[in-house]
């Protein structure tokens, strides 16, 4: 509940210890996001949140980033 408050940071919010690493040691890392619609086969945070979308285009400056397509466009086009 602390973390939802703004109080505490998230645990499980890594990316800027990636970074560190990344750079310190040229990986060369690559980051994909899901961007699809939550269902039964799509557990990610939705594509319209703007916290999502401002971390996205944080690594997206700095560093190679691609789309991770959902469960179902492989079948579907108009989902791709």
């Amino acid at each position: 509940m602390n973390v939802l408050r703004g109080k505490f940071k998230d645990p499980f919010d890594t990316f800027d210890e990636q970074f560190t690493w990344q750079k310190k040691f040229s990986l060369n890392q690559k980051y994909f996001f899901l961007l699809a619609d939550w269902g039964t086969n799509n557990k990610n945070i939705q594509w319209e949140n703007p916290e999502l979308q401002k971390l996205i285009r944080k690594i997206f400056s700095q560093f190679e980033t691609g789309i991770h397509p959902g469960f179902f466009s492989c079948t579907n086009e108009k989902i791709m």
